[in-house]
């Protein structure tokens, strides 16, 4: 017998699972970055992102009120709601990377260089091997996401200390913007991970 707080929760794992999609196309279109017009779409992403966290949130709230969920199921609802925000923020980070280009006037065809295009490819990997481990609340992926997140952190660390010492014009803050933006996207896939194994074994 199909219980009502499981059909509930399935219309959640719908959000999430259209959050999770919208996420990944906000990185994806960053490859194929068209001064304006792509800061513009990704703002529409992002603030369709916010109002499905919304939407979410909401749900978890009556599901709180309606079923007192005990156990595995309290941690899935309040898990859910940590994650529809990391997926907002993933979006923002997207349209933040766009709207700091398109303020300068830049592409990402004019200056962007081998580290940021590396990242980027690493990021989007990590934002897809996320959304596997989530939809199949996969341990061993999301200990995987925990290890990349500090290989990202590294690269950031990295570019960092040598754009002290490089002087490249826009262009050089451009690119140490992106890899900052970057470096927050990996952290909240890493946040994500830590509320699936949350959820698969009762802590962090």
């Amino acid at each position: 017998m199909v219980r009502l707080i499981d059909l509930a929760f399935q219309k959640l794992e719908l959000i999430l699972n259209e959050m999770s999609e919208e996420a990944l196309k906000s990185l994806d279109m960053l490859a194929y970055f068209k001064k304006h017009h792509t800061a513009k779409e990704l703002k529409e992403i992002s603030d369709k992102l916010r109002k499905l966290k919304e939407e979410a949130g909401e749900l978890i709230l009556e599901i709180l009120v309606r079923y007192q969920p005990m156990a595995t199921d309290l941690r899935f609802a309040k898990s859910a709601m940590e994650i529809s925000y990391d997926l907002y923020r993933i979006s923002r980070y997207s349209y933040d990377i766009a709207l700091a280009l398109d303020e300068a006037n830049l592409s990402l065809d004019e200056c962007i260089d081998a580290d940021v295009q590396n990242n980027i490819e690493k990021v989007k990997s990590m934002l897809n091997l996320t959304i596997k481990a989530m939809l199949e609340r996969n341990k061993d992926l999301a200990i995987e996401i925990k290890n990349m997140d500090q290989v990202i952190d590294k690269a950031y660390k990295e570019y960092f200390y040598k754009a002290l010492v490089y002087k490249g014009g826009k262009c050089s803050i451009a690119n140490l913007l992106i890899m900052r933006y970057l470096e927050r996207i990996a952290d909240h896939c890493a946040y994500i991970a830590d509320e699936i194994l949350f959820v698969i074994k009762g802590s962090k």
